[in-house]
C-alpha cells in the first residue's frame, strides 16, 4: 500500500521488546497508514528488542544510562540528552514507549505515547508499572467489593489507556482508551484470598496484554495523524 505521507518512528524499548515487535510486524506487514518505523532504541546492549528490530529489519541503538553518574536525577537527564539527540539525527516524528523503564521527557515537534494498562488517573504515576499496577486495580477491587460498591456478580472491567506523554508522570491526554472486562475466575479468587495478590497481578497482566497488543496498531496511526497535524 502506497502511504500518503511517511511519519518516522521511533521505538524505546528496555527489555525483550514484545510490545515494539508488535509495532514492527504492523508497519511491515502494511497496517500503519502514514508511517513507517525507523529506529528502535534499547535502553539495555543485552535486550530482547534488539534481536526483534534485526528480524523486522529495523535499525537499532543502544542509549544506556550512564551509571558512573552518582545523581540519579542528573543520570536520567543524560540519558534524555543523549535519547533527544539521537531522536534529531534520525528525523523522528513519533517516539512510541514500548517497557521503556526510563522517564522519557518531551521534545518539541515530536509526538510522545506512551501505553498504560489501567485507568492511570487511579493506577498510574511515578513507580506503577508492570504488575504493579495490576496489584492497584485488583487491590481497588477488592476494596470496592467489600464496601459493596461492587458484586463480585458484576462484569467488572479495567482499562488500557494508549496516551501522549508530558512533562509529568502519566498526566499526558489519553488518544485511545480500551475497557477490557476482567475474567471471572480471577476476581473470585481475588475474594477467597487463597491466592497471592501478586500472582493475581501477573495472570491480570498477561491478560490484559493481548487486548493492549490488538489496539496497538489504531493506536499507532492516531498518533501519527497528530503528529501530521502538529506540522500543518
Amino acid at each position: 500500500m502506497t502511504k500518503r505521507q511517511d511519519t518516522n518512528i521511533a521505538i524505546v524499548a528496555s527489555g525483550g521488546g514484545s510490545t515494539g515487535n508488535v509495532v514492527m510486524e504492523a508497519d511491515k506487514n502494511g497496517f500503519l497508514i502514514d508511517g513507517s518505523v525507523m529506529l528502535l532504541i534499547s535502553t539495555k546492549k543485552d535486550a530482547g528488542c534488539i534481536d526483534k528490530a534485526r528480524r523486522n529489519n529495523v535499525k537499532s541503538i543502544v542509549i544506556e544510562v550512564d551509571k558512573t553518574i552518582d545523581d540519579k536525577r542528573v543520570r536520567v537527564v543524560d540519558w534524555n540528552c543523549r535519547l533527544h539527540n539521537a531522536i534529531r539525527e534520525n528525523k523522528i516524528d513519533v517516539l512510541v514507549l514500548a517497557g521503556c523503564v526510563i522517564e522519557v521527557y518531551p521534545l518539541l515537534n515530536v509526538y510522545i505515547v506512551n501505553t498504560h494498562p489501567a485507568n492511570k488517573k487511579r493506577h498510574g504515576g511515578r513507580g506503577m508499572y508492570g504488575t504493579k499496577v495490576h496489584r492497584s486495580v485488583l487491590m481497588c477491587i477488592k476494596d470496592q467489593i467489600k464496601r459493596e460498591m461492587l458484586s463480585v456478580k458484576n462484569d467488572i472491567f479495567t482499562e488500557i489507556h494508549f496516551h501522549e506523554v508530558d512533562e509529568n508522570m502519566d498526566t499526558g491526554e489519553s488518544i485511545l482508551i480500551t475497557r477490557v472486562k476482567i475474567p471471572k475466575d480471577i476476581i473470585k479468587d481475588l475474594m477467597e484470598g487463597k491466592i497471592r495478590i501478586g500472582m493475581l497481578a501477573e495472570r491480570l497482566q498477561k491478560y490484559v496484554l493481548q487486548y493492549e497488543y490488538a489496539m496497538l496498531p489504531s493506536a499507532i496511526n492516531i498518533a501519527i495523524e497528530n503528529a501530521l497535524s502538529m506540522r500543518r
